[in-house]
Parts: structure tokens; C-alpha cells; sequence
């Protein structure tokens, strides 16, 4: 099954990724503000009907350039992606072959299993997955990109709407007594502290890279239930061991939003649920099966209610299949196929108030985390309009902030750090170093 650290590293790449894109598009909002207020060298504040004339021409051309951007980097993105779910079904391959040896090896079953493959990951096309666990993962696989094209949809619009936003207000604080350079500091502030973001159907909404890394982890971790729900299926099994971790997601009541609750435990599999019956196994999968996968018709037949006593039903207890549930929104959970006598349930099984006290540190370091990135955004921004403003009243307020806010930005990763040490956390300091300056500023 997929390890809780895989599946927090397993979208790492796809976030960087997506955490540069954001500097690029705040970037361009940054470019067209400049461009409204900042013109040859002289900040200007026009009437007010001309200035929503160009605000909108400027709104018009920031929607262009972002959609453009997304056009180019969205493959950079997709090709994370691609190798996120290429890993998970790799691991996924490999322990299902290694439960299948050691049913076979425990039980002197006489048929020949495949050998798990070690080594670097291979392409999808070889690995050694059924037609139906292959289409399942592609399922998930696609879906995972309709979510993400769906979400990235909305980014033009909602880029758009923060800069007329910001217009706006810098336009109001300018002929209110505040001075115009420093109206535009704090335009470009604001859309850098709003940064890049999706809207859900519900209206939620969240920054573009945390939609991404929600999107890619919850993606690959259901292909990997579904597959291991087919080789359930597939070989007659009807228990499966669920994955544990310090520091689960917990509410007040026992239920599948309450990870604590259910995590490290064996299940039973009603396969009667209706919600289970596009993994049963019909004669079409059996007749494709039948020169690759023989084995699994003998193993289904030699397979007994050999039960280990269990925590409950499966669907029932863990959700599997909700978005609360188990491999639902960001879940770091995963299960796997168990059969008594060839796995154990050796899962650590976690005190409440250690597993609370490890979630509420956890949500504190994420809080953190995110306050680091929005800070380091904010400095980009900066810097970057300090080195393309052409007013030099404007470019020097710019670059007050900017150094202000690297200040800023080095005692919150003081403090981060302190943080961390203090509670024996890992740290991700990696992903929230401060690149270096294209020239000094």
C-alpha cells in the first residue's frame, strides 16, 4: 500500500511547478498595474472615466497573457503529474505481486506467480496490472486532469477580477490623500497576497498550488484503492488492512471523516455493496485474464472464509469512497489486500491524545508553511516591479517593501525552524528558500 510519506512526496514536483507558475502569473498582474499607473517615467492619476477605460483594455490584456501562460506551463505541470501517478502505480504493482508470492509461498499453492520487479520504475504499458486494474487507474488519471483543467479554468477570470480589485482601490486611496506611488505599492500587494486561485464548484476557493497538490494526491491514492479493491476481487480476498500514520485527521465523533478513528485496522468486504460491484469479476475479465492471469481463477476457488476477526465493514467504517472518507480530500491513507497467515496487522496503533496533539502541530507547521510562501510571493512581487517600474518614486517605495519584506521573510523562517526543532517536526525548508535575485536590487 502507499506509504503517508509517499503520498505527501508524491506531488511535490507538481507543486513547485505550480508554485512557479504563480510567481509568473502575479508577475503579469504586477506588469499591468504598472502599466495603468506607471507611464514613461512619471506615475499619473487620470480622470476617473478614462482610467476605467484603461483599467478594463489592461484587464482585457492581463486575461490574454494569463491564459497564454497557462497555455505554456500547463505541460510542465501535466508531465509532474504523469510521473506522480507512473510511481504510484509502480508501488501498486509491486505489492500486489509481493501479497500474491506470499499466498502462494504460505499456503504450497502450485501455480506460478509473477516475481515482484525492484529497481527504477517502469513505463505503465509494462507493468504487470490487469486490463481492469489498468482502465481504473487511467480512470482516475483522467479525472484527476478534468479536475485540474476544470479549477485552472477559473484562474483567468478570478486574476482578472482581483486586479480590477486592486485598481479600484488604488484608484480611491489616490484621491483620498494617500500618494500615488504608494497606491500602487499596495495594489500590487494585494493581488500578490491573493495570488493565483481556483474556484470549486462549491465556491470554495484555494491558491492554484494547493488545488494542485489536493487534486494530484487524491487522484493517485483512489486509482491505488481501486486497484487494490480489483486484486481483492480478483483473487477471491474479502479483508483488507488499512495504512496508519501519528497525526491523523480527527473530529469529535467517530466517523469517516474521523481518520483517527478507523486508521491500522483490518476490514471486512461485504461484496454484495452496490458500491463495490464495478470491481466484481465477470467471465469477460476472467477470458482476459486467462493467459497473464490465470492463476487467479485457481486462487479464487483454493480461497476459504479464512477471516481474521475485523474492525467492521470496510465501507461503512472508513467511508471508502466519500470525499471525507478513506483516500478521499487529501487523504494520506491507503489499504491493501489481508489474508490471516500472510499478513499481520503490525500497523502502529496510536494513542488519541498523541495522534491529536501530532494533527493540531501538524495544522500549525501547514499554517506556517503557507504564510511563508504568501510572504516570499509578496517579496517577488516586489522586487519585480521595483525592476520594471519606471517612476522613481514608485521604484523606490518598491524597493522599501521588497527589503521589508525579506526581513520579514527570515524571521518567519527563524521562527519556522524554532518551531520545528521545538516539536521534532520535519521540515520542508527546500521548497521555501528564497530564490536568488536575477540582479541585485
Amino acid at each position: 500500500m502507499l506509504t503517508p510519506d509517499f503520498l505527501l512526496r508524491i506531488v511535490d514536483a507538481a507543486e513547485e511547478a505550480t508554485e512557479k507558475l504563480n510567481t509568473y502569473l502575479v508577475q503579469r498582474v504586477t506588469k499591468r498595474i504598472l502599466a495603468l499607473f506607471d507611464k514613461s517615467g512619471e506615475v499619473e492619476l487620470i480622470p476617473a472615466s478614462v482610467s476605467d477605460v484603461r483599467k478594463m483594455r489592461e484587464a482585457g490584456m492581463l486575461t490574454d497573457d494569463v491564459r497564454q501562460l497557462l497555455k505554456e506551463r500547463m505541460p510542465e505541470i501535466q508531465e509532474e503529474i504523469d510521473r506522480a501517478f507512473e510511481a504510484a502505480a509502480n508501488e501498486i504493482e509491486r505489492d500486489n505481486d509481493r501479497f500474491t508470492q506470499k499466498v502462494v509461498k504460505t499456503e504450497n499453492i502450485d501455480i506460478s506467480v509473477p516475481e515482484p520487479h525492484t529497481g527504477r520504475y517502469k513505463p505503465m504499458k509494462e507493468l504487470n496490472l490487469t486490463q481492469k486494474e489498468t482502465a481504473l487507474i487511467k480512470r482516475a488519471y483522467e479525472k484527476t486532469n478534468g479536475t485540474m483543467y476544470n479549477l485552472t479554468g477559473t484562474t483567468a477570470d478570478a486574476t482578472q477580477e482581483e486586479f480590477i480589485r486592486a485598481c479600484d482601490a488604488a484608484y480611491w486611496k489616490a484621491t483620498h490623500g494617500v500618494s500615488l506611488h504608494t497606491a500602487i505599492a499596495e495594489a500590487i500587494d494585494q493581488c500578490a497576497q491573493y495570488g493565483t486561485v481556483v474556484t470549486y464548484p462549491s465556491g470554495h476557493v484555494d491558491k492554484l498550488e494547493v488545488a494542485v497538490a489536493r487534486a494530484v494526491r487524491t487522484g493517485a491514492n483512489q486509482a491505488a484503492g481501486d486497484v487494490s479493491l480489483a486484486r481483492c476481487a480478483e483473487l477471491g480476498v474479502s479483508q483488507v488492512i488499512v495504512s496508519s500514520h501519528l497525526g491523523a485527521r480527527y473530529t469529535a465523533q467517530e466517523e469517516p471523516a474521523n481518520h483517527m478513528s478507523w486508521q491500522g485496522k483490518i476490514y471486512d468486504i461485504d461484496w454484495k455493496n452496490e458500491s463495490l460491484k464495478k470491481y466484481e469479476v465477470t467471465p469477460q475479465d476472467d477470458k482476459n485474464n486467462s493467459e497473464k492471469f490465470g492463476f487467479f481463477q485457481k486462487m479464487r476457488y483454493f480461497f476459504s472464509p479464512k477471516k481474521n476477526r475485523s474492525a467492521g465493514d470496510f465501507i461503512t467504517k472508513t467511508g471508502y469512497g466519500t470525499g471525507e472518507g478513506l483516500c478521499g480530500w487529501n487523504c494520506r491513507h491507503s489499504f491493501g489486500p489481508y489474508y490471516k497467515g500472510v499478513n499481520t496487522n503490525n500497523k502502529e496503533q496510536f494513542e488519541d491524545s498523541k495522534n491529536k496533539r501530532r494533527y493540531d502541530l501538524d495544522q500549525k507547521q501547514r499554517a506556517a508553511e503557507r504564510k511563508l510562501r504568501e510572504t516570499k510571493r509578496r517579496m517577488n512581487a516586489f522586487k519585480y516591479a521595483a525592476e520594471e517600474a519606471k517612476g522613481e518614486e514608485v521604484k523606490r517605495e518598491l524597493k522599501e517593501r521588497y527589503q521589508n519584506l525579506r526581513q520579514d521573510f527570515l524571521k518567519q523562517m527563524d521562527e519556522y525552524d524554532e518551531f520545528c526543532d521545538k516539536n521534532k517536526l520535519k521540515t520542508r525548508k527546500e521548497r521555501l528558500k528564497i530564490a536568488e535575485n536575477r540582479r541585485p536590487i
